[in-house]
């Protein structure tokens, strides 16, 4: 399983951890864990900003996560996960698909931001 991030609940602040859902609460976590693998902290985050690892870095070597936003020397696209296909996408800003994450050189591109922090990625024009 990959890590995940998300927004601690009502703040704009990145956490890194591992996800977990409470139906009994309907409350949303992420676990956030020290230098030696301990839990450190569990937090209360916002659920429209939970993203996962997808096991790839950019060109900088950082992992990519879903809702990354990404630019190649042709292409500005988003990282999104299609749940009927189980695969990670890319799409362009305005909604099209343009390939599978694994069929794209990732290492190549460079990480500009994500979908969450800027929402009017998908309303630009390219």
């Amino acid at each position: 399983m990959r890590p995940y991030k998300a927004k601690k609940k009502g703040t704009d602040i990145w956490l890194y951890g591992w996800y977990t859902y409470d139906d009994r609460t309907d409350t949303h976590f992420l676990y956030v864990y020290d230098k030696d693998n301990n839990v450190s902290h569990k937090y209360i985050i916002d659920p429209s900003t939970v993203c996962q690892q997808i096991g790839l870095p950019d060109n900088e070597g950082n992992e990519i996560y879903d809702k990354q936003i990404m630019e190649s020397i042709q292409y500005t696209f988003a990282v999104i996960w299609n749940n009927e296909e189980s695969i990670y996408e890319l799409h362009r800003n305005n909604g099209t698909a343009l390939a599978d994450a694994r069929d794209m050189e990732l290492n190549r591109c460079e990480s500009i931001g994500n979908t969450i922090d800027n929402p009017d990625f998908f309303g630009s024009k390219e």
